[in-house]
């Protein structure tokens, strides 16, 4: 490789690693204390004399530069001015002085050793070594007081710089090639005054602290800039602490402005801490609101209006109320008037109606705000959605009810049941039993037999309906769907209950919708005949007197099938629920018309699963109306 090249790279690793080593001096100060960059930088400052009396390198043709110049004084005034501006004037007064010290001492030891070897014979193979501790005593005691000025002439340079050139980095930069230019002309022309190459030593100098100083610049503009970031303030004060006492006035000024830096950092952080403070108000997923110490709302955020549907101008003042639900009203304000006088804090449940018409439910909790001396000074509220935690709640009750309710029926039913069971069999029992008598005439007999007969079909109805209603709510009723002529349907429920609605004195009168040859439809027949058979033997068993109608209609695809009555009608609160299991309309009808209320729970299912639907028209003492309407399939 070629040696120029070699010497380039070898001083810049050797400034890079010295800016590194003295990065982390510099950052270990805080767990290690100050005294560790005293101790860097006085070995800096031997190391830096001992180069630069004694180590030289052409770089490049013409330019003569020693590693002590360049890269380690250069990296001292680096240090310095990197300590000056993260530091105080006091600190850096401290460490300038404790190296004015070290180095006097460290020249007062040379100084010693150079006369103990020039008044005492020795041996040393070492002879470098030697001749470096006569010369460098001197060497060393004339660079410390060019060490002060330096520093001192660094930190003016830096400060009147600082003023002019705002961008951090070229401010360092500047202020370093300013002192370099000073340093290197009163150095090398010291050094060299009396030889013929005393100008190629200057400007040798010049470049090479140029050249290293780009990075060293770029370390402490990389390390005040990421790793420990401040807002830094440029005065005359502080580096005038540097180099004297002050007086009464400087140290007051100084006090004042050190005080006026504390006081705008503060302001600073408050305005941030403010900023945050807003920036969680607008983004928090609950509306808060702020009012006064009378309880006049005063701010609301963004949620807030969210919520509740309302703009800003609307909340403030008491100008929510009147998006209360008006019976929430008087209560609500109630209360917080009672909270705001207590000054205690309140938590309560009320609902905003908001300008669509939707009602919401909200969880308003306040608290009061204090001074430092106690004393109340406004409230801080939120409100939070809860219309969904409602609606959950609702429907749990609704679901609890409809529990309980249908507990409660099926304690009815069973006490029902067991009535409508034992009144069959104790017909049957007893009737039997008077068979076994031998007093009864042949009539008598089949009477009894009769009875018999009959109260097994109503026990058997019983079992059915009951059977039934399990297989419809476990989902195993299975429709068998067959061409059905629902004329004949008709035919059959006229011929099975005429009878009977004759011998009430009633008129059974049946309105086919269609000809015969057109009523034939696809559907489960015994389905359709179970619920027209439960229709019709409802509105017997409810109508004293008038005429009971059964018949049909064409509606578009359908057949609208209708059994209408001149009973005793139904409160229209309960059509919605007659179709209930174990349901009737009213308690009392099981005890004067009897029945297991399972009819049109039974109706209503076959309905379903004919892929049609059931409803019913009625009215208290104007009779009722059932209509079931089935598909129209051919």
């Amino acid at each position: 490789m070629n040696p120029e090249i070699l010497h380039i790279i070898i001083i810049t690793g050797e400034t890079i690693l010295l800016a590194l080593i003295f990065q982390l001096v510099f950052r270990l100060r805080r767990a290690l204390g100050l005294g560790l960059v005293y101790a860097v930088l006085t070995m800096m400052g031997y190391i830096q004399i001992f180069l630069s009396s004694s180590v030289y390198h052409e770089v490049l043709p013409g330019i003569i530069v020693s590693p002590g110049s360049i890269v380690m004084f250069n990296g001292m005034m680096y240090a310095v001015l990197m300590f000056y501006i993260r530091e105080d004037a006091a600190e850096t007064r401290k460490l300038i002085y404790a190296m004015f010290v070290a180095n006097l001492l460290m020249s007062l030891l040379l100084l010693i050793f150079d006369w103990h070897l020039n008044n005492y014979e020795f041996i040393n193979p070492a002879i470098d070594s030697a001749n470096f501790i006569r010369n460098g005593g001197w060497v060393m005691l004339v660079d410390t007081f060019g060490l002060l000025v330096d520093v001192f002439l660094i930190i003016v340079i830096y400060e009147k710089v600082a003023k002019w050139i705002k961008p951090l980095f070229w401010r360092i930069y500047l202020a370093m090639g300013l002192m370099q230019i000073v340093n290197s002309i009163m150095f090398m022309g010291l050094s060299f005054w009396s030889s013929s190459i005393v100008m190629e030593q200057i400007y040798s100098a010049i470049i090479g602290k140029f050249y290293t100083g780009i990075f060293f610049t770029a370390s402490v503009y990389i390390y005040l800039k990421y790793v420990e970031p401040d807002v830094y303030t440029i005065s005359d004060l502080p580096y005038k602490g540097v180099f004297h006492s002050l007086s009464y006035r400087q140290k007051y000024e100084m006090m004042l402005e050190e005080k006026q830096a504390v006081q705008r950092q503060a302001s600073k952080a408050l305005e941030l801490n403010e900023l945050r403070y807003q920036t969680l108000i607008r983004m928090s997923p609950v509306g808060i609101f702020l009012t006064d110490s009378t309880g006049y709302t005063i701010y609301v955020n963004p949620r807030w209006c969210e919520i509740t549907g309302l703009t800003v101008d609307q909340a403030l003042g008491n100008g929510w109320v009147d998006a209360v639900v008006p019976e929430d009203r008087e209560w609500l304000m109630s209360g917080w008037d009672k909270a705001t006088a207590d000054t205690s804090s309140s938590t309560v449940e009320y609902r905003f109606l908001r300008p669509d018409g939707s009602v919401t439910w909200v969880l308003g909790q306040a608290i009061p705000e204090v001074d430092s001396e106690g004393n109340v000074v406004g409230y801080v509220g939120t409100i939070t959605d809860i219309t969904l935690l409602k609606k959950f709640e609702t429907e749990l009750r609704k679901a609890k009810n409809k529990a309980e309710e249908g507990e409660r029926l099926k304690t009815m039913f069973l006490q029902n049941i067991s009535h409508e069971i034992r009144t069959p069999l104790n017909a049957i029992c007893g009737s039997a039993n008077l068979l076994n008598d031998n007093y009864f005439s042949a009539k008598q007999k089949e009477s009894l037999l009769s009875i018999i007969q009959s109260s097994s079909n109503q026990l058997l109805a019983i079992v059915t309906d009951i059977l039934t209603l399990a297989s419809l709510e476990t989902n195993q009723e299975k429709c068998s769907i067959r061409k059905t002529a629902v004329n004949v349907v008709l035919a059959e429920i006229e011929e099975k209950f005429r009878q009977v609605a004759e011998q009430k004195g009633l008129e059974f009168i049946v309105l086919p919708g269609l000809s015969y040859d057109d009523s034939s439809i696809q559907t489960d027949r015994s389905k359709l005949t179970r619920i027209l058979a439960n229709l019709v033997a409802n509105a017997l068993k409810f109508t004293r007197e008038g005429q009971i109608r059964v018949g049909y209609v064409v509606k578009d695809n359908y057949l609208e099938f209708y059994v209408k009555d001149t009973g005793i009608g139904i409160e229209p609160a309960l059509h919605e629920h007659i179709f209930d299991s174990f349901r009737q309309a009213d308690t009392r009808i099981q005890y004067e018309f009897g029945g297991t209320g399972l009819g049109l729970s039974i109706a209503k299912g076959f309905a379903e699963l004919l892929d049609g639907s059931i409803r019913v028209e009625s009215e208290p003492g104007k009779g009722s109306a059932f209509y079931v309407l089935i598909p129209y399939r051919i």
